[in-house]
């Protein structure tokens, strides 16, 4: 492992893209992976294998800009991998912009620059759902454009889980790609979806990575129940399930659906699979 000491990952200060974080979001970063590691991703992208971990995250007053904060942290990086990752490194984070405020059962996380686009976030707002819309804001150049499909619903894997997930839950998601894949087609995004789920009173993050040219089949009713059933199966067969933090599965084939990817604990370390 090559190690980068005291790396900026965000700060207070105007970047590139014009924009820049709070330091109560760098506080907030801090203080979840205080004793943590985060995973070090390939330019955000949660397909591919992860490159290594950041430890030691904090805030400091900026070493460049005079009045400014930075989150900093040491990379552990996996040198086979160093060329990948050398664009820089940065955090992710998730802000609702737009809420429903009747109520919201699913979060559009657009990435930059699309949470600036004005028609869209109305397109979206407009929807005879309950939708809210947000940002996903990632320090990185992006050609996938991918934007992050958040449900709100906590859904609790119990005996008849199967069944409820397959009316209650799936619709859902089905109703939104329906009404809303082609503008997001249009925009070239694609689109992961997330999902909590608990599991013997232990909350779970899922996420679904699909194929990016085939968004409404790999999110149909039918491949969702089996990527549930697959971390259900997972979850049930580890002893130590109640330190499951994430699962990550992404899709294969037509004839294989999806396979788990990756597991992350508590503590940040990453067990790949597929």
């Amino acid at each position: 492992m090559k190690i980068y000491k005291d790396q900026i990952l965000g700060g207070t200060a105007k970047d590139s893209q014009n924009e820049k974080l709070s330091l109560e979001i760098l506080e907030g970063f801090a203080e979840t992976y205080r004793g943590k590691r985060h995973p070090l991703n390939q330019s955000h992208d949660l397909a591919k294998k992860s490159a290594g971990y950041i430890e030691n995250i904090r805030v400091i007053d900026h070493p460049i800009y005079e009045g400014e904060y930075a989150l900093v942290g040491d990379v552990f990086c996996d040198e086979s991998k160093l060329e990948e990752v050398m664009g820089g490194f940065s955090v992710s984070y998730l802000e609702v912009i737009r809420r429903n405020e009747s109520a919201h059962e699913i979060i559009t996380y657009l990435p930059y620059p699309h949470y600036n686009d004005l028609e869209l976030l109305q397109f979206l707002s407009k929807q005879n759902q309950p939708i809210s819309v947000g940002k996903w804001v990632k320090k990185a150049a992006d050609p996938a454009t991918v934007a992050l499909i958040g449900a709100a619903i906590i859904f609790v894997l119990q005996p008849v889980w199967d069944d409820l997930y397959k009316t209650k839950f799936a619709p859902k998601i089905r109703k939104f790609f329906q009404s809303c894949g082609q503008k997001l087609k249009e925009k070239e995004i694609s689109c992961d979806l997330a999902q909590t789920v608990e599991i013997n009173g232990h909350q779970i993050q899922v996420l679904l990575i699909p194929d990016r040219r085939k968004e409404d089949l790999c999110f149909s009713s039918n491949y969702l129940e089996q990527s549930m059933q697959l971390v259900h199966k997972f979850a049930m067969n580890h002893s130590d399930s109640y330190q499951i933090a994430r699962i990550h599965l992404y899709f294969h084939s037509e004839s294989e659906g999806y396979k788990i990817h990756r597991v992350e604990d508590a503590q940040g370390t990453i067990e790949h699979y597929a």
